[in-house]
């Protein structure tokens, strides 16, 4: 399991556990979803990257980099909103996650 993974896993135990204990097999789901995480920011982060370095139209290596740093950074965002950190269950708003 990847770190998507056992981040959603925590969060779950968290913030979802009626969720949680619905699952037949925790470990595989959790396994598939890290997985299909990385695949969406690996490809959000392609598609992010490529259409800043366009707009910047720059050679410099440095920011060059900066600006695919800064896609990644955006990718992994997005791959936290939309896959990870889904909503909370009542009663489980006041909680902190342990890391």
């Amino acid at each position: 399991m990847n770190e998507y993974g056992r981040t959603a896993w925590r969060y779950w135990q968290t913030y979802r556990p009626q969720a949680l204990a619905e699952l037949p097999n925790p470990q595989a789901y959790f396994t598939d979803l890290g997985d299909q995480a990385e695949e969406m920011e690996a490809s959000l982060w392609l598609d992010l990257q490529e259409a800043a370095l366009a707009e910047a139209r720059t050679e410099d290596y440095e920011e060059r980099l900066g600006l695919s740093n800064m896609a990644r950074m955006q990718a992994q965002e997005m791959v936290r909103t939309e896959l990870i950190y889904l909503e909370k269950e009542a009663g489980t708003e006041h909680l902190e996650m342990l890391a």
